[in-house]
């Protein structure tokens, strides 16, 4: 059968049982045969125990404030390092191969099918109401270049670059209350330049508030 030990197994619960049983040996300790040399000695060994518990507790203090510190540098190195990258990809001369080589970027071929020069954004069209909605995966690289074609166009044309997923089309139909035709295509972006291949064309049928 299986007995609870006496003992408590946390250090302060521990200290607190061992402080009352030493003040109850010290009256029943005598008539028990408990000597005062090993009362003094249980004595000593509780200060030495509280002693090191209090170099502990410092310890770990002492331990935790260099955490916060190294903590607190990290963020600070952090924040200047992605403030240093942002400059370097806005620069004119900047290139994807120093973006590689500073390993800012993944090399080319990592991690995306066919390479970095065959890379091409996956993204959706959806009508909201008053506006068309292009939800696009960012995955490794920092944004997109967004071109439509709608209507009767040939050409396309160049509506804005998105470092955000998603980007909104709030532009109203050529034709007011005329169903409207357009095409979406994406390439991506790692700084202000243009990589990999465009993207597959996504048509949409539209009116200003309604899809068809």
């Amino acid at each position: 059968m299986y007995i609870k030990d006496y003992l408590p197994k946390g250090d302060a619960q521990t200290i607190y049982w061992v402080n009352n049983f030493i003040l109850k040996v010290r009256d029943l300790g005598p008539a028990l045969g408990v000597s005062d040399e090993e009362r003094t000695r249980l004595e000593d060994y509780v200060q030495d125990v509280n002693n090191k518990l209090n170099s502990v507790q410092q310890t770990k203090q002492t331990y935790q404030s260099f955490v916060e510190s190294k903590n607190a540098a990290m963020d600070l190195m952090r924040q200047l390092i992605r403030k240093m990258v942002n400059k370097l990809k806005l620069h004119d001369n900047y290139t994807i191969a120093d973006g590689e080589n500073l390993g800012i970027i993944p090399p080319s071929n990592a991690g995306i099918p066919g390479g970095m020069d065959n890379a091409r954004p996956d993204f959706e069209a959806t009508v909201l109401g008053d506006m068309i909605r292009l939800d696009w995966m960012k995955r490794e690289f920092d944004g997109v270049v967004i071109e439509s074609k709608r209507g009767a166009e040939i050409s396309w044309t160049r509506m804005d670059k998105d470092f955000r997923s998603p980007f909104e089309d709030t532009r109203k139909n050529t034709v007011m209350a005329v169903p409207e035709t357009r095409w979406y295509r994406m390439r991506y972006l790692i700084g202000e330049k243009e990589v990999g291949q465009w993207s597959d064309e996504v048509k949409i049928v539209c009116s200003l508030d309604s899809v068809t």
